[in-house]
């Protein structure tokens, strides 16, 4: 048998962090506004792109993650008092889903001017909930929202050579 002795010291592999009330600030500091505001561009191109036929099925998708990332910071209790909203929001996205998914493959169909509408106001509100939340409150919601997603129905996308013949 070898010696058990060491040739050189043991270095651990990780640094601590030298600096921790930078890194517990960065926790609780407000979202970023350029964060917010791009969070927010993303929702406004996603609405425009939901009465779109080639980009509608990812618009709903985005769509419906901000409604429910909403739902959770509502449950959370950071920013209350917009559940009806968010339930508006929801039930006009289902609706739009079950008619774009009678043949069991997302197939385009118009939104009405009340669905686009309360989906709107969902994304106004989205952004006013998103700029009260810290960082560390978002990463909670956030990876919360994912067993929330996780449960939802899925929407199953044409194929590309069913996208050119249509």
């Amino acid at each position: 048998m070898g010696s058990k002795k060491r040739s050189k010291p043991f270095q651990p592999k990780w640094k601590p962090s030298i600096n921790t009330i930078a890194v517990a600030s960065s926790r609780v500091a407000k979202l970023a506004p350029e964060t917010v505001r791009g969070l927010d561009e993303s929702l406004g191109r996603s609405m425009k792109e939901l009465t779109v036929p080639e980009r509608s099925a990812h618009a709903w998708q985005d769509l419906r993650m901000a409604c429910v990332v909403s739902r959770r910071v509502e449950r959370m209790g950071v920013v209350k008092g917009m559940s009806g909203i968010w339930e508006d929001a929801f039930a006009a996205l289902e609706s739009v889903r079950e008619r774009s998914m009678v043949s069991g493959v997302w197939r385009y169909c118009t939104p009405t001017a009340s669905e686009l509408e309360m989906v709107l106001e969902m994304t106004k509100m989205h952004s006013i909930q998103l700029s009260y939340l810290s960082v560390g409150e978002f990463e909670r919601v956030f990876l919360a929202s994912r067993s929330d997603l996780a449960v939802l129905p899925k929407i199953f996308l044409p194929a590309a050579d069913d996208l050119k013949a249509a």
